[in-house]
């Protein structure tokens, strides 16, 4: 009995000290990883914001099929944003990305049929844009 009891306290002292282990080392893991999340976003955003201030150029030029491809640039790294956010249960600031992404398609309609409100669209998407706030809180 007594071998039983030595046997069954030193199982318990290794799981505790596996989960004890384990809890220590996944510790300093899991605020890198949210860190990491954050940094991605960001990224995705300023991709996002140079792609539609790089079209603002090309409209200013008169450039309108260039900027139609940079506003599709812009709104396809706006999606990825987008469902980045909602995955990180940031439904506020996704929702103020799908609002730029509506615009930037307006303004990519309105480069197609070469008209000049598409810069002013595109300032508008970059507005809604920037109202996402998309730091961590």
């Amino acid at each position: 009995m007594n071998k039983a009891k030595l046997g069954l306290t030193v199982l318990l002292v290794v799981v505790a000290a596996v989960a004890a282990g384990f809890l220590w080392g996944a510790w300093g893991r899991w605020g890198v990883e949210r860190e990491l999340r954050d940094t991605q976003v960001r990224l995705l955003l300023a991709q996002a914001q140079g792609a539609l201030l790089g079209a603002r150029v090309d409209l200013a030029e008169l450039n309108y099929g260039k900027a139609g491809g940079a506003i599709d640039r812009a709104r396809k790294v706006m999606d990825s944003l987008a469902a980045r956010l909602e995955q990180a249960d940031r439904r506020d600031a996704a929702a103020a990305v799908r609002e730029a992404m509506a615009k930037a398609g307006e303004a990519q309609q309105s480069a197609a049929s070469v008209d000049q409100a598409a810069a002013g669209r595109v300032a508008d998407a970059l507005k809604a844009l920037g109202r996402a706030d998309v730091a961590q809180k």
